[in-house]
Formats: structure tokens, sequence, C-alpha cells
């Protein structure tokens, strides 16, 4: 067998195709050549205060009636084992319990009883103690009490599985926090910027632990993720002034400065691209002392033509640096769509007091303008995101997409996590699959998400094969791989996340198996089964 060295077309030359007339109108000035043109046509008569913020609306108010409805939904799931699910409306039920009801350590209570049956024992005793300091009802409290006895059983009896946050394999490169000094950045005119590897690397390597710039919870799970470091399936408080937030402590609840931009803010609960656009200017504006320079600082990046990969992720002034030169894709067709959107952004924008407070003119005002709508087009083309959270990553973004990866990611917490899934050599570059729960679909159909999604179509193994799908007797025949499909089939559901924390430790380990077994062969369809599967896997447990 021979190590297969991957081809595709140059996918961020494609995405550096700016639209001519939306580039000119992103940063145009107005005759006299200092302020900038007004791209949303508020006039002349725009005014700082007439920026007002729109937050808690009837829909946001909590409500414990709608609660236990949630609750009892809840429990349909629970009898139905599907756990995940029963906590998602247990979570649900508590974000909108009116405060100081029973229905909190009702909604604590019930889910302490998911925990349990996903054997998270230390999770489910905590969930206890929470429903008893919301005063669990006196009469209920034996069955708590039994249930926490049948937990300390199991402790002892179970297994301890390792959810250490993964760390990388190999030392960290000295500019570059989060990416392995396996790997390294590069440029040409056929791939654009690109990652390449320095030495050959082994199947099951964590290469990549890249902090995303900004982050945030997807809008259908928030009741499932912490909306500030967005750990998730953690021991969930609620929001005191919303329906929408969870926090996984008292500590994350109380640091979270960016939540009050979204709390409430129905314009945020309806377009989470309000928020984040929000709160990626919210950051900018505290990298630096005034808005001046921010001002300085952002037409120095726009007027600097070069496309090289960055010199250091290591201060935010570089971060922020090589968040501004992301790389665009702009359609003239949907120009006026994200127009409109961006004027309702900005609205939200300039309501936040943080950025209130440090603008002073109408100069100050345009810029803003401008600003928001270069977040939003940066956002827009490179947000990464799955069915938990999502962000924009700024190593992560750099590598290139094939349908035959040879890293598979995760996100974990706020960070984007790679391990290799073949056998990488020296000098061959890094390939991820931009939709991974995409790799057993036909050929014209992940062409068309390509085409549809980011412009470009692959020219990888598996899409420059016309006899594609090829499967392998050889996997098919293993024993390893046939035990993985019958626990996936077996799966309460058919769903990986209803899968306890040991078995899904036993089922991530078999995928690495198998991988490394095979990573010399030509990528296969058995290989997209397991890598689907594992991807699913890590989404929800949030480590390898």
């Amino acid at each position: 067998m021979t190590v297969f060295r991957f081809e595709m077309q140059p996918f961020h030359t494609l995405f550096l195709f700016y639209s001519n007339q939306l580039f000119k109108m992103l940063w145009k000035k107005e005759s006299n050549g200092s302020t900038y043109t007004d791209i949303f046509g508020y006039g002349d008569k725009i005014r700082i205060e007439n920026f007002v913020q729109t937050n808690i609306g009837r829909q946001n108010q909590k409500c414990n009636e709608l609660s236990t409805e949630l609750r009892l939904k809840g429990n349909e799931k629970f009898t139905a084992k599907v756990w995940r699910e029963a906590m998602q409306f247990y979570n649900e039920s508590l974000c909108h319990a009116e405060i100081g009801s029973k229905n909190i350590s009702l909604a604590y209570a019930n889910r302490s009883s998911c925990f349990l049956r996903l054997n998270m024992f230390e999770k489910c005793l905590a969930d206890i103690e929470l429903a008893i300091e919301a005063h669990y009802p006196v009469e209920l409290m034996p069955k708590l009490d039994a249930r926490r006895t049948n937990c300390l059983n199991q402790i002892q009896r179970a297994t301890q599985i390792d959810k250490a946050y993964p760390k990388l394999d190999f030392e960290e490169d000295e500019h570059f926090p989060g990416m392995a000094n396996v790997l390294q950045m590069e440029c040409n005119a056929k791939y654009g910027r690109h990652i390449v590897a320095k030495c050959d690397i082994d199947v099951g390597k964590v290469v990549l632990a890249d902090e995303s710039f900004i982050s945030m919870p997807v809008n259908s799970t928030k009741q499932m993720i912490c909306s500030r470091c967005l750990k998730n399936t953690m021991n969930f408080i609620a929001c005191d002034f919303c329906n929408s937030a969870m926090f996984c402590s008292h500590a994350c609840a109380k640091s979270d400065e960016f939540h009050e931009i979204s709390c409430g803010n129905i314009a945020a609960k309806e377009d989470y691209f309000v928020a984040y656009i929000t709160r990626s200017i919210v950051i900018a504006i505290n990298i630096f002392k005034n808005i001046d320079s921010l001002i300085t600082f952002v037409e120095s990046v726009i007027n600097d033509e070069s496309k090289g990969t960055p010199q250091s992720l290591k201060d935010m002034k570089s971060r922020y640096r090589a968040f501004l030169k992301s790389n665009l894709r702009m359609s003239d067709e949907k120009n006026n769509i994200n127009k409109y959107r961006c004027t309702k952004i900005f609205e939200c924008v300039m309501s936040q007091p943080t950025i209130k407070a440090s603008v002073r003119s109408k100069h100050d005002i345009r810029f803003l303008m401008h600003l928001t709508m270069m977040h939003f087009y940066i956002v827009n083309c490179n947000l990464f995101e799955n069915k938990i959270r999502s962000g924009v990553f700024l190593i992560q973004q750099l590598i290139n997409h094939s349908c035959a990866p040879n890293l598979l990611y995760y996100h974990s917490s706020t960070k984007a996590i790679g391990i290799t899934t073949r056998r990488i050599k020296k000098g061959d570059q890094i390939f991820i699959a931009y939709d991974q729960m995409f790799l057993t679909k036909p050929r014209d159909v992940r062409q068309r998400f390509l085409k549809g999604a980011f412009g470009f179509r692959c020219d990888c193994e598996k899409c420059s094969n016309d006899n594609w799908p090829i499967s392998s007797l050889c996997i098919a025949s293993d024993p390893k791989y046939n035990l993985l499909l019958k626990e996936i089939q077996n799966s309460t559901g058919t769903r990986l996340d209803n899968i306890d924390d040991s078995k899904r430790s036993i089922m991530k380990k078999t995928c690495f198996e198998i991988f490394k077994k095979y990573r010399n062969m030509h990528w296969t369809f058995e290989l997209d089964v397991v890598c689907v599967n594992l991807a699913g896997l890590l989404l929800v447990s949030g480590c390898h």
C-alpha cells in the first residue's frame, strides 16, 4: 500500500475574489476623503442617542405554565429512554421557571435522573444538591434520597472515564498558540493560504487546539450549552433575566461580559448574527484605548494588500489583524439582502453601552457602519458551526477542504480540536471536511453543497474518481468495524448522543484503531462511515 497524496482545487484563492461593487462600497469615503459614506442611508440627522436597546420582550419572560409544560415533555422523552433530549426539555423548563418557584427544583431533580441513566454520577449528585438548594418538596425527598444512594453505590463500581480536555500531542508553535509545532502555514498561487506537515505525523495525534476569536452557542441548542464557556452536558443554571441562556456555574454567569448583549434582546433571539457581530465589535473596541486607535488600525489593515499568512497570533492585536484578513466571498445578488440585514445589526451594535460610550462623532458612526458590514461578511464566510456550538477560528479557517480528510475536527468548549485520521507525510497538506456529516453523501450532493456554501468545486480523491463510492472488503469484514456498526445500530433511538460516556469512550477508541490499522489505504466508503460516526461521538462528548 502507498500513501495517497491529496490534491484539490485551491479553495482559498477562490474565496478571495471580492465583488468589486461591494468592496468599493464597503470602505468608500465621501468626496472630502475623510468621512465614510452613509451606506445604511440614515442621513445627516443621525444621533448617538437615537439608538436605544430593545431588550426584554414578552417572549423572554419567565412563565411557570410553560415551564411545567416543558418538564412534562421531558418526562415523555425520559420514558422513551431518550436521555439527552429529556435533559434539553428539563433545561428549557429551568429557563422558563419563575424565580423562587418549585419548578426550578423539579427540573433539577428530573435532570439528575438523566445524568444517572447516562452514568454521569458526579453530575447526578450535583443536580440533587441543586434541587435541595432550590427547596425541593419535602414530600418527594425520599425519592431523591434513594437516587443519591443508588448513585453513590454505582460510583464505587464504575470505571472512571478520563474527562480531561484534549491537549496537543506535540510542542505548541512559538508564534501560533493552539497549533502544534509539526505544522506550518504556507501560501502560494495554487492553494492560497494553507497548512502543511513539517514532519511525518501518525494517526490519532492532536495537532490543533485553536482558541476561537469569537464563539457562541447555536440558537437551537442554547439550553444544552454554557453561554460563556460553551461546555455541554453540565449542571446548568438558568439566567435570572431571560429564558434563553444557561451557565455551567455561577462563576461563568458572573463573568460573561457578552451575555447582556443578547439577554432578552428579541432581535438577537431571531438572528444570532446580531449577537455575533455586536460581540466582535465590542472585542475590537476593547483591544484599543479609543476608537481613533481602532480606526487607524483597521485602515492600516484594509490598505495592506498582502494576502500572506499571519506572522503571529500571540496577542489580541495580531489576532484581530488575522480576523480582518480572513477570506471573504461576496456575491452581488445577495448584497441588498445583506445590506438590509446589516442595517438591523448595526442598530443593535450602536445600542450597546460599551460601543455608545466610545463613539463621539458622525465620523465614528459612519466608520462603525462599514466595520459592522465588514465583520458581518467575515463571520458569514468563516463561521464553523455544528448543532451545538459555532465560532470563528483563526487557524482552522486556513485549512483547505477535502472529502477525504486527513484531519478530523470538533469543538471542545471554545476550541477547535484537530486529530489526524490518516498518516500524514512531511510536506503533505492538511485537509478537513467542511461538513463532516456530508462525507457519506453522493458526489453531486457534496459538490452542490460546497459550491453553494463556499463557491468552489472539490477535486479530492473521492470527487475526482467516477467510480466512487469504493468499498473495501478488507475493512467491511473487519470484526472491529462490524462491532462498531453494531454498537451504532443498537444505540437508543439510533442517536449517538444517547450513548453513555463509558460506551462512547470505547467506540471512539475503536474508530481510531480502524483509522490506524488502515492508515495507508486509499479512502473508502467504510472510512467515511467511521469518520462520520466519530465526528458525531466527539460532537457530544467534547473530548476524544
